[in-house]
């Protein structure tokens, strides 16, 4: 029963929500405006790189949007940008966006918390059933509007709270929900106190990250023995992205540069040396398939049977 994804309608989901039609308009087109100002500064602002899971040099060209190729490790198939912006332009963006503004919005909305505190009353039951972890300090990383800790907040206080985040308005949401010293508020992950969080979230940060498996490891050295990361992440090779190729929202070229493949997720569980549990699939549809499917019900029991979901779900136990 646990294993089965979160289904709620979401069907002409941008007609009816605004924030959440005005934050894609917003990233769609913000992309080639953004790349345009930095390349006016005539600096060096892309890096060149292997594959985040695996480091295997091995690659074949998938997609190039604007400036940015998405290659395919030959390797461990995880599908990342080679040549993404340098981090510190990553970071000063994710302070700075508008487009992350409208996020926090979105992820305000009815519909985006409805869908949400779903998916996080599953993993949270699973991790206390399956890991018994019923107490203690949880930390949200990229917590954002703040939706996961104040869900925790109202239905499991055993636990105490703690948020870290980079985008500027992050902070008087965030601060209203948990104490102002439990927000690690523009702080990198190894400014953050070690061995002190029994449960680590990293909801939609990962393909974020431009060193994944360091990221990981300072996540480990942050979580106590038997602790774990929940993490989820976009799939590349979703239902989804064959239908919509090109335009699957989930292409944002300065936001997602990496998709890790269940191969890549098990490579990165060895350099790691913890165990990996997953992937759970979520949102087998997303609002624009509907007009490309016949069925939704028999898409969605393909999609799963395929493990082609849009989304990824894993916990990695220390």
């Amino acid at each position: 029963m646990m294993k089965k994804p979160i289904i709620l309608n979401n069907r002409n989901l941008r007609r009816d929500n605004k924030y959440i039609d005005k934050y894609f308009s917003i990233t769609s087109n913000y992309t080639d405006r953004y790349i345009k100002k930095l390349l006016i500064k005539k600096k060096r602002i892309i890096d060149k790189i292997c594959c985040p899971s695996c480091n295997s040099r091995r690659k074949m060209h998938v997609y190039r949007i604007n400036i940015f190729n998405y290659e395919r490790c030959l390797a461990c198939k995880t599908v990342f940008i080679s040549n993404p912006l340098k981090q510190s332009i990553l970071i000063n963006k994710y302070e700075k966006s508008l487009g992350d503004k409208y996020y926090l919005k979105m992820m305000e909305t009815g519909y985006m918390k409805k869908y949400n505190e779903l998916l996080f009353d599953k993993y949270i039951k699973i991790i206390r059933k399956k890991f018994n972890l019923n107490k203690g300090k949880i930390i949200d990383i990229g917590c954002g509007a703040g939706v996961l800790l104040d869900f925790l907040k109202k239905k499991y206080s055993e636990y105490e709270l703690f948020g870290s985040e980079f985008i500027s308005d992050s902070y008087n949401k965030v601060t209203k929900i948990i104490p102002k010293e439990n927000f690690f508020f523009k702080k990198e992950i190894y400014k953050l106190p070690k061995k002190k969080f029994d449960i680590i979230f990293l909801w939609g940060v990962l393909e974020h990250v431009r060193n994944p498996r360091i990221f990981l490891k300072e996540c480990i050295k942050i979580l106590k023995q038997k602790g774990v990361v929940v993490l989820l992440i976009p799939n590349f090779d979703s239902e989804a992205r064959e239908i919509l190729g090109v335009n699957t929202p989930t292409l944002n070229p300065i936001d997602h540069i990496n998709f890790f493949s269940i191969t890549g997720m098990k490579k990165i569980n060895k350099y790691l040396d913890t165990k990996l549990y997953g992937p759970y699939q979520e949102l087998p549809i997303i609002d624009l398939m509907y007009k490309y499917i016949e069925s939704p019900s028999m898409t969605r029991k393909n999609i799963l049977k395929k493990n082609k979901s849009y989304y990824y779900v894993y916990i990695i136990e220390k």
